[in-house]
């Protein structure tokens, strides 16, 4: 004999709402960031072009790197590897210290906006410089920054990471 339909009803509800719930992800929602130090892997490989009164330093410690802008005209131009962020949206930070504002040109995708100023933190500290909203259809495996300082402004950057945040849902 055949089920009554509000029987059917349950079971199927039950289902979906168990159902759906276990066919999702298993990753943990919510931001992720991504490596430390990829300002060294960055700049040792040759992703890290500086102009004017920017130049390389020791980092935070004698085996790292990092990059002092100012005072006067200064540019630093980082390539920075961001493809295990496919499809979710994600930014760009910025552990550094300073005085006055620099602007920030890049990444080129989906969702950057464009013409970013900032002021670094008098003491370090993570600052965001612009992302992508992940809506691109490519898989982009490297974003470029082009971080910009003038008259007294002065900045020390030891480390850039991505940081990304994974899109809920099935």
């Amino acid at each position: 004999m055949a089920r009554p339909w509000s029987e059917r009803f349950a079971v199927a509800t039950i289902a979906l709402a168990f159902g759906v719930d276990a066919s999702c992800s298993s990753e943990p929602y919510g931001p992720k960031a991504g490596r430390t130090r990829t300002l060294d892997d960055t700049c040792r490989s040759g992703g890290c072009m500086l102009s004017g009164s920017a130049v390389m330093v020791s980092g935070p410690t004698p085996d790292t790197l990092g990059i002092r802008m100012g005072p006067g005209e200064s540019s630093a131009t980082i390539v920075i590897a961001v493809g295990y962020f496919e499809n979710e949206p994600w930014h760009i930070e910025l552990l550094a210290s300073g005085n006055g504002t620099f602007s920030v040109s890049g990444p080129s995708c989906a969702g950057a906006g464009g013409g970013l100023t900032f002021q670094p933190p008098a003491d370090y500290g993570w600052v965001s410089i612009g992302g992508c909203s992940g809506a691109n259809p490519q898989v982009q495996t490297t974003a470029t920054v082009t971080i910009t300082g003038t008259g007294g402004a002065t900045m020390d950057i030891a480390d850039v990471r991505t940081y990304g945040f994974p899109v809920q849902g099935c």
